[in-house]
């Protein structure tokens, strides 16, 4: 397990005030084949997430296997996390965060995604295995990943 120290303003956090001073939030990493998973307690919504975890050398989880995916599975604290995945730019072509494409089908939850109202375009993992298209301005857990060698 590692620790690192994360400094970002209070109101990042959906539990957080509005100051604007910064103060150190501990981060405990979590190594896991070639990477390490910070598991957030705070919900964010999914561009803030993203830039908490570039903020410390790391991006939002990329699934790469039914084993990686089940690690974090184990690991959800509330009932879903953001992934690294999202069809901002082009609707129905969903890429991850490292500016891939998803090459498989991935592990979509039966009839999704399916971008209901016209405004879903980031995705999550639920606690059942499988992933959603939602909001991005949801406030949702997030799971930052890096390289083990880091």
């Amino acid at each position: 397990m590692w620790e690192v120290s994360l400094m970002y303003p209070h109101g990042a956090g959906a539990d957080r005030g509005n100051s604007s001073v910064l103060s150190p939030e501990p981060l405990q990493w979590e190594e896991f084949g070639d990477s390490c998973y910070y598991f957030s307690d705070t919900t964010e919504q999914w561009e803030n997430a993203k830039k908490i975890c570039a903020a410390v050398n790391s991006h939002l989880i990329i699934i790469n296997s039914n084993t990686e995916q089940n690690f974090v599975v184990q690991k959800i604290k509330q009932t879903s996390v953001w992934l690294g995945l999202h069809d901002t730019e082009v609707e129905g072509t969903w890429r991850w965060v490292d500016g891939s494409l998803l090459e498989r089908n991935g592990y979509w939850k039966s009839g999704e995604p399916n971008d209901a109202h016209g405004a879903e375009d980031c995705a999550v993992l639920y606690k059942e295995k499988n992933w959603n298209d939602i909001p991005c301005d949801k406030n949702v857990q997030f799971v930052c990943e890096k390289s083990a060698l880091s």
